[in-house]
């Protein structure tokens, strides 16, 4: 019986080297947390080309509202590049990093998952307020019915306990989480609410009517 062949030696070294580095484990992706900016629409453009202007933006932003930004960046922060361009705003984010955590710098008045700015989604939700259907609110606005009855639902998302309050004597003392009964045009429906002082009143006026 004939024995394997054997390789030459620096054709065995090669066949190693392209093994180990094509089995080599690929490097972890940074995790991108998100920060909200209040940088006016019409400075946005600005603020992604000029990066003298975004730092002094930045610090302006550390001095006259700190709560809005990690107590780490005033230790300082680097720049670190742009997000891709989004199919669905066509808009980039700024990214920076503070010690090992990075973040991405989204205006304020854009929502989140770049879904949407926020000024369209004020005239398409007033609308609905009125009870037009979300088909006729896409016709006007674009995308489709799905898109702005995901996007009303998504209104409950916020969470009381992470907003931002600048002044301390503004949070109620007492809040009170209940669920409402009522009927709308016939068809059972219920309110989940987290309420305070007098919105608890407003809210069963405005959805039922009583």
């Amino acid at each position: 019986m004939m024995g394997k062949p054997k390789l030459p030696i620096p054709l065995l070294m090669r066949v190693h080297l392209i093994t180990s580095s094509s089995m080599a484990a690929p490097k972890d992706k940074p995790n991108f947390a998100t920060l909200f900016i209040p940088i006016p629409h019409k400075e946005y453009a600005h603020f992604m080309k000029d990066t003298r202007f975004a730092r002094q933006q930045l610090q302006q932003w550390l001095l006259q509202q700190p709560q809005l930004l990690p107590k780490a960046m005033q230790e300082g922060f680097v720049f670190n590049g742009k997000s891709r361009l989004s199919k669905k705003s066509s808009y980039q984010l700024r990214q920076i990093k503070v010690g090992t955590q990075f973040y991405r710098l989204q205006p304020s008045w854009l929502l989140p998952y770049q879904r949407t700015t926020t000024d369209v989604v004020s005239k398409a939700l007033f609308l609905a307020r009125f009870a037009v259907p979300f088909w006729a609110i896409a016709y006007v606005f674009g995308h489709n019915a799905l898109f702005w009855y995901r996007l009303l639902v998504s209104l409950g998302r916020s969470n009381l306990v992470s907003t931002t309050l600048l002044k301390a004597q503004n949070l109620p003392a007492d809040v009170l989480v209940d669920e409402h009964h009522c009927r709308q045009q016939g068809i059972k429906a219920y309110l989940a609410t987290t309420v305070a002082k007098r919105l608890f009143k407003f809210l069963f006026h405005e959805f039922c009517g009583t």
